[in-house]
C-alpha cells in the first residue's frame, strides 16, 4: 500500500477511512461480504449446517484487521483455510476453480461466476450481519486542485454514480 502522506501516490482507494494526514477523502460505496463458491461446489454443498462443512479460501494471518478475517474468527472458531493469501484475486481465482468457499465483496459474485453458498436456517441467523467495506478516494489535500488529480478524482466520482 502507497502511502498517500508522504506523496508515494497522488490517488488511492481504500477500504478503511484515514485517520492521519491533511488528507481529503469522500465515500465512494459500501459493499457487503458473502458466502460464495463454484456453482458446482455449491450444488454439493447443499445447505450448510456448520461453516466448518467446508473447505475455505480466506486472507494471509497479516489480514486479521479485515471486516472478513475478524467475522471469519468470530464466526468459525477453528476453520482452518486451506488456502491463504493476501490476494483477493488469488482468492477468486481458487474459489471459481472449486478449492473452497470464501467471503468476497457482493460485487464480485456476477463478475468471477460465483453462486452464494447455501446455508441452512440455523446458519442464517448466525450470519445474519456479514461484514461491509466502505471504498474511499483519498487524496492529499495539497494535491485536490492539481488538474491531473482533479480530471481523475471527478472521472471517478462520475463513473461511480453511473454503476449505482
Amino acid at each position: 500500500m502507497l502511502d498517500l502522506t508522504r506523496r508515494e501516490a497522488d490517488l488511492a482507494l481504500r477500504t478503511v477511512r484515514p485517520q492521519s494526514g491533511d488528507l481529503v477523502m469522500t465515500r465512494l460505496t459500501s459493499a457487503r461480504w458473502v458466502l460464495v463458491g463454484a456453482p458446482a461446489l455449491c450444488r454439493r454443498l447443499g445447505k450448510l449446517k456448520s461453516f466448518a462443512d467446508a473447505r475455505w479460501v480466506s486472507w494471509s494471518e497479516g489480514f486479521s484487521q479485515l471486516g472478513a478475517m475478524r467475522w471469519l474468527a468470530k464466526r468459525g472458531r477453528g476453520i482452518e483455510p486451506v488456502v491463504r493469501s493476501s490476494s483477493l484475486r488469488l482468492q477468486l481465482a481458487a474459489v471459481a476453480a472449486g478449492v473452497g468457499v470464501a467471503l468476497v465483496p457482493e460485487p464480485s459474485i456476477e463478475h468471477f461466476g460465483l453462486r452464494r453458498v447455501g446455508l441452512s436456517p440455523g446458519l442464517r441467523s448466525a450470519a445474519a450481519e456479514w461484514p461491509v467495506d466502505e471504498l474511499y478516494l483519498v487524496t492529499h489535500r495539497a494535491l485536490r486542485d492539481v488538474p491531473r488529480v482533479r480530471v481523475v478524482w471527478d472521472l471517478l466520482i462520475a463513473k461511480w454514480g453511473e454503476r449505482r
